[in-house]
């Protein structure tokens, strides 16, 4: 008689996206020319909320509010002909006197960390030309929050692909006596049924970026255009859980299956009229350089315990 037995169950699970992550980024500035970023302004949101802040030069007090439609406007009072370094250093005073957020100054680079978890639309520049500061904004690391994306259609595909450098021997001819290890591929596939526009926003936003413009429309536009080309991803690159539904809601990791970093790609759409519209993600793992080196990769268990 043996005691062994074999479970047997459906794998049905959930998928949860991200972990607590603050925003971060640069702005890198340049000088006044007489008078020439009066009333100029660039653009940030608020964490989670997204409410809108633009920030304005007010040069030599001779400047105008350039009142942005449903955004709240921060001065930043410069002299006429200040250094690149004397802008930077107005800017970040300004707005690191805010509590969603944090700012450093080196010459004319402010380091901006968002003090609130969670994602926010892109610091920019103004929209239109005339507007424009001129300076480069650069978001290193989006923020984040843990989301379950909700129900899947269809199957939660994980694939595993190794990659070996096969070891022969000329005494052995064409026979394989070993392989060497040189890395891995891995993602997972899988068919969201919420297609909000929250949910279309979250799965492009890993693409490009939402910007909500200046003119007072009240519109959200999400895309990807040229201004995303040569960045890496790291900057969206976040961590992907598929955790049994049976134990969601529950604080019990211990059958997940985790990678602790990557990226999600929004697949082939189909729009029909007969069918349920519904959003193909394929999500990419990365190797996480930052995490232990035995499961930066994927694990599988309670990933917080080690």
């Amino acid at each position: 008689m043996s005691c062994n037995t074999q479970t047997r169950n459906l794998g049905p699970r959930n998928i949860l996206l991200g972990k607590d992550t603050y925003q971060a980024g640069c702005i890198t500035t340049v000088a006044d020319v007489s008078a020439s970023l009066q009333n100029k302004y660039f653009v940030m949101h608020e964490p989670v909320t997204q409410v809108k802040h633009y920030f304005w030069f007010n040069v030599a007090t001779l400047g105008v509010d350039p009142a942005v439609p449903n955004a709240t406007g921060h001065a930043i009072a410069i002299s006429s002909g200040a250094t690149a370094s004397a802008v930077a250093s107005a800017a970040q005073a300004v707005i690191d006197a805010l509590s969603w957020v944090g700012a450093t100054v080196d010459s004319n680079h402010i380091t901006i960390t968002y003090t609130t978890y969670g994602y926010a639309y892109e610091m920019r520049d103004a929209i239109a030309t005339g507007d424009k500061t001129g300076f480069t904004f650069n978001t290193s690391k989006f923020g984040m929050t843990q989301v379950d994306l909700g129900g899947t259609e269809g199957d939660v595909v994980m694939t595993v692909e190794e990659q070996n450098v096969e070891v022969k021997s000329p005494q052995t001819g064409n026979f394989v006596t070993a392989e060497i290890r040189q890395g891995a591929t891995l993602s997972v596939s899988f068919s969201l049924q919420d297609t909000s526009v929250a949910s279309i926003r979250r799965a492009m936003n890993f693409y490009g970026s939402t910007v909500v413009p200046d003119n007072g429309s009240g519109a959200v536009l999400s895309g990807y255009g040229s201004g995303n080309l040569f960045k890496s991803t790291d900057d969206v690159a976040t961590q992907l859980i598929l955790r049994p539904s049976s134990l969601a809601g529950i604080p019990d990791k211990s059958q997940d299956f985790t990678m602790p970093k990557s990226k999600l790609k929004l697949g082939e759409l189909t729009f029909s009229a007969e069918n349920i519209l519904v959003l193909p993600i394929e999500a990419v793992a990365y190797l996480d350089t930052s995490d232990n080196s035995f499961m930066n990769f994927f694990s599988y268990g309670d990933k917080s315990s080690l």
